[in-house]
């Protein structure tokens, strides 16, 4: 197996649909092992051999992802050890450090907009922090691009950050504080590419899941990822 992980390396496996976050050990006798921590989830514990999974882990330079099959199940010591067979090629993707996909995402935003009625009767620029509407038409645990629907008479201000609400796969991000990067031109819609700027680790590792979650979903049922 090329680009195999470190031990210690975090490495989302997914199957059926679900996404579980485990921790390489080794690779021993041509198979992966993974540890599955203290309390391994039991849809795990009830994989049979030869059933089919999806990896992925990011090394320093690229986002690896690789499919194989389970071998078998092992206890060492307090750990819970999940065998796999080691995969003939790992796929590279060098282009982004995190996985995108094109999903529509019902979000808030808080940001600053300029009143075009009130900036021309006072004669100068008028501007309020608002919560707008806005669809993200693609997320990564990076960022996103969305698309803004604003009130009547209402332009977005120049600012560097702004701040979202959103839900994804049941967990609820609030609050959440956003790097403005660029607005996309190539519409006449309101179209804007932020950063986020706060998530911790394990949000963003949850976010990279439901992604790949969502991908499986889409490839099992033949749907085009833009759907």
């Amino acid at each position: 197996m090329d680009n195999t992980p470190r031990p210690g390396m975090a490495i989302l496996l997914a199957v059926g649909g679900q996404t579980w976050r485990t921790e390489f050990v080794g690779l021993e006798e041509g198979a992966l092992q993974l540890s599955l921590g203290e309390m391994p989830p039991l849809e795990l514990l009830r994989l049979d051999p030869g059933t089919k999974v999806s990896c992925r882990y990011h090394d320093s330079q690229a986002l690896c992802l690789f499919d194989t099959t389970v071998r078998g199940q092992l206890h060492e010591k307090e750990r819970h050890l999940l065998e796999l067979e080691a995969p003939s090629q790992v796929a590279r993707n060098q282009r982004r450090r995190h996985l995108r996909v094109s999903r529509h995402v019902p979000m808030t935003l808080r940001l600053p907009l300029r009143n075009e009625a009130l900036s021309k009767v006072r004669g100068k620029e008028f501007v309020m922090n608002c919560w707008v509407e806005a669809v993200a038409v693609n997320i990564s645990a990076g960022g996103m691009r969305m698309l803004l629907r604003l009130p009547r008479q209402h332009s977005v201000a120049q600012h560097r950050e702004a701040h979202v609400r959103f839900e994804l796969g049941g967990e609820v991000f609030r609050d959440r504080r956003l790097t403005f990067v660029r607005r996309d031109w190539s519409s006449d819609d309101v179209v804007l590419v932020y950063e986020f700027a706060d998530l911790n680790r394990d949000e963003a590792e949850r976010i990279e899941g439901f992604n790949l979650s969502w991908l499986q979903q889409q490839s099992q049922s033949g749907r085009p990822e833009n759907e």
